[in-house]
């Protein structure tokens, strides 16, 4: 008998509590949450370090957890005197902890962006710059950190303008960051389309040591092949290892250049397996990588490069080792460029490449 009452207390008590919630929600949602457009965009300014304007209308939901969100966003530099936007976006959403508003308080647990659009610059020095941020300055200061913790990015869109002109597009960007950039520390997690190529990507980044170098450990896909990255970033240059592994080359080889240059051009090389174990040093401003491992298909190498700027460029020097090579792939591939060459784009004019030099082989 006593469990049956408590049995129908229970049911009771559960029905009594969903209704309740049920009148909150439909109550809540005659209010006008417009009048809380400043408090939400002043939330959202202090989590990414940037001013937030919301321009649409405020909107409150209960289920399945507390949020509220608003269309068009204007993102701008913290101070009061900028007037154009760095990046924009459809939507925003806002989850907010349940704790805390039971207190009467805001306090985000996870902030959406959707449809976020940014343009970043290239400078005459080589740097990328966000569009439309205040130039300041040369000083010791260190650089302001955008604030991401929790942030959530849907069908985003980077436009990169490049010094000559040229505009190179990422899109259909989908990112969950949790950190603070440019600083650190810093993880991500997504992927996004460059120039019809898929790139997923994963990673963290962190401070290391007393001084403005950031140690970094990300794993790239692309073409169908594996790129890990462990090491450091210094001064702007990377300095560590890097290990390549992919089913077939001819693939790869495309999908980089796609990526480095928006272009298409035929390549003569195998469908083969490839894999490359990298140890890249610096000195002085030189770049030296060396293979701790180069094979393709059954032909194993080494590799040996040194890399330094030079007018504006890149100049490479060094030498490219290889074992036995089994002609025949190559031969078939190059069979297969010669059959295509009526349709396939130009190649590339390496009068204007930004990589010049000599590689014996």
């Amino acid at each position: 008998m006593k469990t049956g009452k408590l049995k129908r207390l229970f049911i009771w008590a559960t029905g009594l509590l969903v209704a309740l919630l049920v009148v909150v929600s439909v109550a809540l949602s005659f209010l006008d949450w417009n009048q809380y457009r400043g408090t939400l965009a002043q939330l959202v300014s202090n989590q990414l370090g940037m001013r937030v304007e919301l321009v649409g209308d405020v909107k409150f939901g209960l289920f399945p957890r507390p949020s509220m969100s608003a269309e068009s966003v204007r993102l701008l530099p913290p101070n009061e005197e900028a007037i154009t936007p760095v990046a924009t976006a459809d939507r925003i959403e806002v989850q907010l902890g349940f704790s805390a508003l039971l207190k009467g308080n805001l306090e985000i647990q996870h902030l959406g962006l959707a449809g976020l659009a940014v343009t970043l610059e290239e400078s005459a020095d080589g740097d990328i710059r966000l569009q439309g941020w205040p130039k300041t300055a040369a000083t010791d200061e260190p650089a302001a950190a955008f604030q991401m913790d929790r942030l959530q990015i849907a069908g985003g869109k980077v436009t990169l303008m490049e010094l000559g002109g040229n505009a190179r597009v990422f899109e259909h960007i989908a990112l969950e960051l949790s950190g603070a950039l440019p600083t650190g520390p810093l993880t991500w997690q997504g992927e996004f389309d460059a120039n019809g190529e898929r790139v997923t990507t994963n990673g963290r980044m962190r401070p290391a040591g007393a001084d403005e170098a950031l140690s970094l450990k990300t794993e790239i896909s692309v073409g169908g092949t594996a790129i890990d990255l462990s090491g450091r970033i210094d001064d702007g240059a990377f300095i560590g290892r890097i290990q390549v592994a992919g089913e077939k080359l001819d693939l790869f080889v495309d999908a980089v250049q796609r990526l480095a240059s928006g272009d298409h051009a035929a390549q003569a090389l195998p469908s083969q397996s490839f894999e490359l174990d990298l140890q890249v040093d610096r000195t002085v401003g030189v770049s030296r990588v060396t293979s701790g491992t180069l094979t393709i298909g059954e032909t194993r190498g080494r590799v040996d490069l040194t890399m330094a700027p030079r007018n504006g460029k890149v100049h490479v020097g060094g030498t490219l080792s290889l074992g036995i090579v089994d002609a025949g792939p190559w031969l078939v591939a190059l069979e297969k460029n010669s059959d295509v060459g009526a349709t396939a784009s130009a190649p590339l004019d390496m009068k204007n490449s930004p990589v010049f030099g000599t590689v014996d082989v």
